[in-house]
């Protein structure tokens, strides 16, 4: 049942989140994407969607701007450098980008405007154990600043 059909139903807000990811495994290098698009009704008292350094556009902190739309890609190539019976180690290299839009911004100012970020790391993994630690270090375009992030998992 579709739920349209429903009787008496009716959305007053809604989201809708689009997420592609692709990855090309070559015998030294994986080339990782992701490029995620997120939308909604634009009548919450507060925009939805927030640049996260932590979620989507690394070496921003958390809820750095906010928007009813949002756009963003992240590509990344990683390179194995050491590997063991029991674990690999790998370096990577990765550039990030996002729009956000809506009450406060103009979609086109904000796609001729994004937000950016690159950086490398290294990533360090046991095979027997589904988790990873990650090391990066970031340079954010809107701030001309390097920050760095420690996590148990890749970042997409």
């Amino acid at each position: 049942t579709l739920i349209r059909e429903l009787p008496g139903s009716h959305f007053d807000k809604w989201r809708l989140q689009f997420t592609g990811r692709g990855f090309v495994v070559m015998s030294y290098v994986n080339l990782c994407a992701r490029v995620q698009h997120s939308t909604s009704s634009s009548d919450e008292r507060l925009p939805p969607y927030a640049l996260s350094g932590s979620y989507n556009v690394r070496g921003y902190r958390d809820k750095y701007d906010r928007g009813d739309h949002f756009l963003g890609c992240n590509l990344e190539a990683r390179r194995k450098l050491i590997e063991t019976k029991h674990w690999y180690s790998q370096a990577a290299l990765f550039v990030d980008a996002a729009s956000l839009w809506g009450r406060y911004r103009d979609a086109s100012e904000a796609l001729r405007d994004p937000y950016w970020s690159f950086g490398g790391g290294l990533r360090l993994a046991l095979k027997r154990w589904p988790r990873l630690g990650r090391a990066d270090v970031i340079f954010n375009t809107s701030t001309k600043s390097w920050t760095y992030y420690l996590s148990s998992s890749q970042f997409f």
